[in-house]
């Protein structure tokens, strides 16, 4: 069997190649320039040829291209990602969550199954704040993932200008609030966060160091 990758980049380029195990052989297929700094890719749902990746730029957009199957690709939706430098996106059944690194501001962009896919029109914005002790990299939010829970319906944004990763769940009309946080040293800078059974592990990208917490269900608060 030959696999498709989609491989995106700091160029302004994302590539498109096929991997054949058996042979075994590595194949560029394609480039494709989209725009400054495509740096993260996700597909959407039950359909791995329409890839989605932000341009990290202060005016950031998201773009949708649609691979044929010979792994050309095409640009099939455009739209604002509500914020500067989307760094993180993650798609469900309903919507589109994009976390903007350098505006700090978390969108919400409802998903739909024709092109061009994404609905600006729709879009809900949440401006987080918070600073941290480093003076070059804490002088604001930076959220740096967007992350589900496996097993809940909570979203976690480890920030790592506020030295937080904010719990997010909907509130009575279905929008995404900020419900609690889970606090880390100063000056750590979470980056990444994974799940484990009952735990949390957070990547501290200024100290470089691994943390664990426990974390319960909301209201109650991180061990």
């Amino acid at each position: 069997m030959v696999h498709r990758i989609y491989v995106a980049t700091y160029t302004n380029e994302i590539f498109s190649l096929s991997f054949n195990p058996d042979a075994p052989s590595l194949t560029l297929d394609s480039t494709l320039t989209v725009g400054f700094h495509p740096s993260w890719l996700t597909s959407f749902p039950g359909d791995r040829t329409l890839v989605f990746t932000g341009l990290e730029q202060n005016d950031g957009q998201i773009i949708a291209v649609k691979f044929d199957q010979k792994g050309q690709g095409k640009i099939v939706g455009t739209v604002p990602s509500g914020g500067a430098d989307p760094c993180s996106l993650l798609v469900t059944d309903s919507e589109f969550l994009v976390g903007n690194y350098s505006s700090g501001v978390f969108t919400t962009i409802p998903l739909v199954p024709q092109p061009p896919y994404l609905k600006s029109a729709g879009s809900v914005s949440l401006k987080i704040t918070g600073t941290g002790p480093n003076k070059e990299r804490q002088e604001g939010s930076h959220p740096h993932q967007v992350i589900l829970h496996p097993h809940r319906d909570e979203l976690l944004i480890p920030d790592l200008g506020a030295d937080k990763t904010w719990r997010l769940r909907k509130d009575a009309k279905g929008s995404w609030e900020i419900a609690g946080h889970v606090s880390y040293k100063p000056g750590s800078g979470p980056r990444h966060v994974a799940f484990y059974n009952d735990m949390l592990y957070t990547v501290l990208e200024l100290t470089s160091e691994v943390s664990a917490h426990r974390l319960p269900p909301l209201p109650a608060e991180a061990t």
